[in-house]
């Protein structure tokens, strides 16, 4: 039994092409899933990469200060 839109049907009465449309949906759900995964973990990368850069910046002189920024 499938549930689609809250209504069950047999899967196995299901032509090939609904069939297909079915098994590529449910590929395409894996995929985003997993883009999503390593989406998350680019973002933890950089925000350490950022806190190792902005640490090492600490250390460097500037050129000039922004302006409009007398501190």
């Amino acid at each position: 039994m499938l549930t689609i839109n809250g209504v069950n049907y047999d899967e196995k009465e299901f032509g090939v092409e609904l069939k297909n449309y079915i098994t590529l949906r449910a590929e395409v759900q894996v995929n985003k899933a997993r883009h999503m995964s390593e989406i998350e973990k680019a973002d933890v990368l950089i925000a350490h990469y950022n806190k190792k850069i902005e640490k090492l910046l600490e250390k460097e002189t500037p050129l000039e200060t922004p302006a409009g920024n007398n501190s």
